[in-house]
């Protein structure tokens, strides 16, 4: 993002996050929405991030603990804690659905990180 905006200037660049990482808050949706109505061009990012932010592993696995139990949810996997289906989160399927229907043809670069 940092760069895009270094490169294009930060008028010319539109940012809402949309949704959180994990969970069912679909709150920043209409602004991810206004800010592609502002855009020539899109770039969505979706995915994972491999941490333990929702405490998905219980406990954290050590040296002296391997024994991990995962936590259901789709949201987030760790070392240890494989998801079971490489679909993205429920809420990052819904984010993107909204965004394609709001960019209406625009180019849409989407960049996905997945562990």
């Amino acid at each position: 993002m940092q760069a895009i905006t270094r490169r294009l200037g930060a008028g010319a660049v539109h940012h809402a996050p949309g949704a959180p990482l994990c969970g069912a808050d679909a709150t920043g949706f209409a602004a991810a929405a206004a800010a592609v109505a502002k855009a020539d061009a899109v770039v969505l990012t979706v995915g994972t991030d491999g941490s333990n932010l929702a405490g998905n592993i219980s406990p954290p696995p050590t040296s002296a603990n391997t024994t991990v139990e995962c936590r259901s949810g789709d949201c987030l996997e760790n070392e240890g804690c494989d998801r079971t289906s490489i679909a993205l989160p429920q809420l990052q399927q819904r984010l993107l659905r909204a965004v394609l229907a709001a960019s209406k043809g625009k180019p849409l670069i989407l960049v996905v990180f997945s562990g």
